[in-house]
């Protein structure tokens, strides 16, 4: 954003850190870009469904997508398919780093970080039940195995659990409000 904001008044030095940074930031976009196209016909092909939350959707809200970082992919992946699909990805060069209870992450160097995951939000977090709701309303893309929300409220309801979620546990920073200004603001 800040290369946004640059004027005649800005120091050399500071606009090309900030150039590089934002040319960096194209190239981790584009990576991941050709990286979930990949995932995705990988799924499609083997039969796992699969959806994209946040990430790519909330991208597409911004004026510019690669505006809108992002440190790593979410998929959400039916429980019984995780390993299916974790062997499917280390078979074409990604690398297994973590694997809890409820996800999987997988590394290919090097701007694409992966996290498979089998919930969306935990059923005993706040909010876990009104997610889950929500999922039950989702519908396949044509010729897909993914599926989205059916509607854009429960997509709301999933953002904004996600959001307290960070906000309680972790801490959210600007992106997260800049996002939901956005998708306030879109829909």
């Amino acid at each position: 954003f800040l290369t946004l904001v640059m004027d005649e008044n800005t120091p050399p030095k500071v606009i090309k850190c900030l150039f590089d940074v934002y040319a960096n930031e194209i190239k981790r976009n584009n990576k991941q870009k050709e990286a979930l196209k990949e995932i995705k016909e990988i799924f499609d092909n083997n039969d796992i469904t699969y959806m994209c939350p946040k990430g790519f959707v909330l991208k597409s809200l911004y004026e510019q997508e690669e505006l809108r970082f992002m440190t790593d992919i979410d998929i959400l992946i039916d429980k019984e398919n995780m390993e299916k699909a974790c062997s499917l990805l280390v078979s074409k060069g990604y690398e297994q780093k973590t694997k809890s209870d409820h996800d999987i992450g997988l590394v290919r160097k090097p701007y694409i970080f992966l996290e498979l995951h089998h919930l969306l939000i935990s059923s005993s977090s706040y909010g876990g039940e009104f997610v889950a709701q929500s999922l039950k309303r989702v519908k396949f893309l044509p010729s897909s195995k993914e599926y989205v929300f059916e509607k854009r409220e429960d997509e709301f309801i999933y953002l904004l659990f996600h959001l307290l979620k960070h906000y309680v546990n972790a801490g959210s920073g600007i992106k997260n409000y800049i996002d939901m200004y956005l998708y306030l603001k879109r829909y």
